[in-house]
């Protein structure tokens, strides 16, 4: 073995070592740092929202938004669903989920969300996340025809620059598609878990929670 692949190699195996842990130690710290300051945030910004006097309806709109992490939140909404069981999870679902709904409004509240338009149908969501699975299954079903471009090129370093720019947007590619089927599921899921959800909490109760 070369002198400089020996180097390498005990370099790469120090680092493992060595920074895999201290990364996962420094991870772990800064996650439960995050988990008290988002406490503290959400607690202060719930007790604005449900305090006896109402808030300014930009606040109010700006306080929604900061809550979910999301511009385009509707106030009402996130109001509906932080009254209900589980409304962690129910906010990150209708964050990630929200462009397949819409609010079912009585007296100008919020009372459930709904699928909109033709995505009310079983058959659109379904063709939608096959589509999906379609897009996702390209990278899988392509490396086949790749490995055989790639031992076709005679340059000695080119296969392996191509095959890595080729795994590198595949899994872009794939983490992309990802993301964006999560958002139709994540909008199902929601709307079944709503639908079976009888529970609404009294605001004190939210806001002592």
């Amino acid at each position: 073995m070369p002198v400089w692949q020996l180097i390498a190699s005990i370099a790469a195996t120090l680092l493992t070592l060595f920074g895999v842990p201290k990364l996962y130690f420094e991870t772990s710290l800064a996650s439960k740092s995050r988990m008290r300051e988002e406490y503290r945030f959400i607690r202060e910004i719930i007790g604005e929202l449900f305090a006896v006097s109402p808030m300014h309806p930009f606040l109010r709109e700006r306080a929604c938004q900061a809550l979910t992490g999301d511009r385009n939140t509707n106030p009402k909404n996130v109001e509906y669903l932080l009254l209900r069981p589980d409304a962690d999870m129910l906010l990150r679902r209708y964050s990630n989920g929200k462009r397949y709904l819409e609010s079912v409004i009585v007296n100008g509240v919020t009372v459930g969300l709904i699928f909109r338009g033709l995505y009310a149908r079983n058959s659109v969501r379904a063709t939608i996340k096959l589509w999906y699975v379609l897009l996702y299954s390209i990278p899988i079903f392509s490396l086949p025809f790749i490995a055989k471009v790639v031992s076709t090129i005679p340059h000695l370093h080119a296969p392996l620059l191509f095959g890595l720019v080729w795994y590198l947007a595949a899994v872009c590619l794939s983490f992309a598609i990802l993301h964006r089927a999560s958002k139709i599921v994540d909008a199902e899921r929601l709307v079944s878990l709503l639908q079976r959800d009888t529970v609404v909490r009294e605001p004190a109760t939210a806001e002592s929670a």
